[in-house]
Parts: structure tokens; sequence; C-alpha cells
């Protein structure tokens, strides 16, 4: 198991880690109990905590979980029991099944979700994974989330969402990949404009893929896709994986996109399916 498998395993066997907030000269730690969620860290917290009054007015953070260090970019998803939140509920119900039972001290019931999601991690490790004598690790590392991103995989996954969309093309997934925080803003102000939809803003569009197995997903991709969602229970890689493709969910989401861009997405499915059947017959 490399490192960065080792701390996403860490995220998932731990049931508290260490976070990290600050604002001007201050300071402060505290325990968390973190949900892995997509290649970010799901939490919750009430909106009167010291955390979450620092990380509204710092996004950036950090948190240690086993002997890995992450530096980390808070994401606000709005209070856990609201209806478009039940998928992020149900996935800290599956680590934490009370978390949102009436009377549960600690309970979410009246708390906010907050995703973590982390840019770099860095830590100290055995040489050869082997612990030494004095139980002391020795060799430094550190790497960037692109660095994982990139060496993840090389499937069509990491690249082309089940819907047909090629996420490079995407002009979130760009300004994600470049780091460009201007542009990011203004593909919010295009989108919120093009579907009419004031609550469209950058922090909710950086995204690394949509299937990618790590990194940051878009607000909607993660919450709201239909398509993706479906895609994931299915345990498919694009639409035409499936044996109802192409189905009637993915023709109405067809249906509302640009023509031009539904008839390149599906080209795109038809063709994946030609080649994937033609290698069949062949093997």
């Amino acid at each position: 198991m490399d490192l960065p498998e080792r701390f996403y395993d860490t995220l998932e066997k731990e049931a508290t880690i260490t976070l990290a907030t600050a604002v001007g000269n201050r300071v402060t730690m505290r325990t968390v109990s973190p949900v892995l969620y997509q290649g970010s860290i799901l939490i919750f917290t009430s909106e009167n905590s010291k955390k979450y009054q620092q990380l509204q007015k710092n996004h950036h953070c950090c948190i240690a979980a086993g002997p890995f260090f992450a530096e980390a970019t808070a994401k606000f998803c709005g209070a856990t029991m609201r209806p478009e939140n039940k998928e992020l509920r149900d996935a800290y119900c599956k680590k934490f099944p009370k978390a949102f039972d009436e009377g549960v001290a600690f309970g979410g019931r009246n708390a906010v979700f907050i995703l973590l999601t982390p840019n770099g991690i860095s830590g100290w490790a055995y040489e050869d994974n082997a612990p030494s004598a004095d139980g002391i690790p020795t060799i430094p590392f550190e790497f960037s989330m692109s660095e994982v991103s990139d060496t993840d995989s090389n499937r069509a996954t990491i690249n082309i969402a089940p819907c047909g969309l090629v996420c490079s093309q995407c002009d979130a997934f760009r300004a994600t990949q470049e780091n460009n925080s201007e542009k990011l803003e203004l593909v919010a102000a295009c989108w919120r404009k093009l579907n009419s939809c004031d609550d469209i803003t950058a922090e909710f569009l950086s995204c690394d893929g949509c299937m990618n197995s790590v990194g940051r997903k878009s607000y909607f991709c993660a919450n709201m896709c239909k398509i993706r969602h479906c895609a994931v229970e299915k345990k498919v890689e694009v639409c035409s994986d499936c044996s109802q493709f192409p189905c009637e969910k993915l023709s109405r989401f067809l249906e509302n996109a640009p023509q031009e861009r539904a008839k390149a997405m599906r080209g795109l499915l038809d063709a994946i399916a030609d080649v994937k059947r033609n290698m069949h017959s062949i093997l």
C-alpha cells in the first residue's frame, strides 16, 4: 500500500483526527470525527463553534491523521438536515450510524456539514516501511494531491464523466487544474447567468474530475447529479457500460444540454460502447 492509499485508509479507519484552524495570530486545535467522502473529509459542527467561525474567515486548515499531516481547504455544504444533503448524511451514517438521531450527545441534527479537501500531504515514514528498532520514523515525505490524481489511474473515468462529458473540456475543471481562482470566479458568473441561479459560487465549482477516486468534486457533481449517483451505485464507469443504456434518465439529461454538446456526449458514449463490444468479441 503506497502513501496516498495509506492516508485514505487511515481516514476511513480513524474515529477521530485532529483539525487545526487559524485566524490572525490565533491557532486552535481540536478532534473531529471524519468520514472519507469522494476524496474529501466530511465533518459537521455547530455554527457557534470556534472551528466554524475560524474556517468562515480562513478556509485553509490542517489535519493530523495517524502519521499524516494534510493541508486542506474547507467548503461549507449547509445544514446537515437539508433534504439536498441526504447523500452526505447517508455517507456519514455508514461510519457513525447514530450521528443524526434525536437526543444524541454531540449529534449533528443542528449542525452544518463541512468538506475538507486535502491539497498536500506530508509526514514521516520508516525506511522501506519497516519500523526501526527505536520506533522513530526518519524518512520525510511530501506530495500534492495533483500528483495523486495524476498517478491514481490512466482509466477514462478520470477524464470522462458517466454522461459522456469530457472533464478536461469543462471550464470549472480546467480552472481548478490551473489553480486559477479568477478564472473560476468567471466560470461561476457565467454559469449563474446561464442557469438563472444566484447560488452558484466559485467555491462550489472546484473539481478534479467527476469519477476520479480522489480529489475535489464540484458541489453539483458530488451532491445533485443523478447521472453520477446512478453510475456510482451501479459501479459503472460510463453510462454506456450499463445494461439499461440509453435510459430515460440519461435521455432527459441530454435533452436539457446544449444541442451540439449533447450530440457529442451521446456520440462518445456510443463510441465507447462500440469499442468495448468489439474488444469483447475479439477476446
